[in-house]
């Protein structure tokens, strides 16, 4: 945490919430799977999720109680406060509960610990753009029927899910692994080309156009 002379003089809390929040951390590297770990107040929105859908999941995905304090929304200057959250479960239970809280924290998504869970296979992709997301899930689609899979794109990973029962192992599972992988790569790959010409439709219904249809549909062209 680097805090400047300005920062220290004006808000003197925020190098102490500063070494308490490293403590803390060094704490849970000692302690891969303790009964409690501690994160911002600012952050239990999104562990938490509308309704409660996130912790469900993560419940489920775990396998470990994951107990948030209720309480009123934090005021504007705790919005940094450390909370405690209390994880019941087996040794197990609460590393995975450690590790999917804090990537939950991170921007992560509990739709991964949940799928990994339920014998999807998981890969992280951080592609972190909209178009490359997008053509890759057109590229991953094509992918399904050859090898009896079902993918789903989400904001860091790939889940993967086996159309029968017993889900992917052994050469299956690299096969689909080296798809998804190459996949991945052509992505971040992918060069944007700006053309000047004369369309008779909206940029937005661009790819209707009978001459640029095809570069959608045969090789996943993006037009906007």
């Amino acid at each position: 945490l680097k805090v400047t002379d300005h920062d220290r003089a004006s808000n003197g809390h925020v190098a102490l919430r500063g070494r308490k929040w490293l403590s803390a951390m060094a704490e849970e590297e000692n302690n891969d799977a303790p009964q409690s770990i501690e994160v911002p107040s600012s952050a239990l929105g999104q562990i938490i999720g509308r309704g409660g859908s996130v912790i469900k999941r993560l419940i489920q995905a775990t396998g470990c109680q994951i107990e948030v304090p209720k309480g009123k929304k934090p005021d504007d200057d705790e919005e940094d406060k450390l909370v405690t959250i209390q994880l019941v479960g087996s040794e197990q239970q609460r590393r995975l509960a450690v590790a999917a809280i804090r990537d939950v924290q991170d921007g992560g998504e509990a739709e991964d610990h949940a799928a990994r869970a339920e014998g999807a296979m998981v890969v992280a992709h951080k592609l972190e753009h909209r178009e490359r997301e997008s053509w890759a899930h057109w590229r991953l689609t094509a992918h399904e029927k050859v090898h009896g899979v079902r993918f789903e794109l989400g904001r860091r990973a790939v889940r993967v899910w086996a159309e029968k029962k017993g889900g992917l192992s052994g050469p299956a599972a690299e096969k689909v692994r080296g798809v998804v992988d190459s996949v991945i790569q052509q992505a971040r790959e992918l060069v944007e080309l700006e053309v000047e010409c004369q369309i008779n439709t909206d940029p937005e219904n661009a790819h209707f156009d009978a001459a640029l249809s095809p570069l959608v549909d045969q090789h996943g062209v993006l037009i906007h």
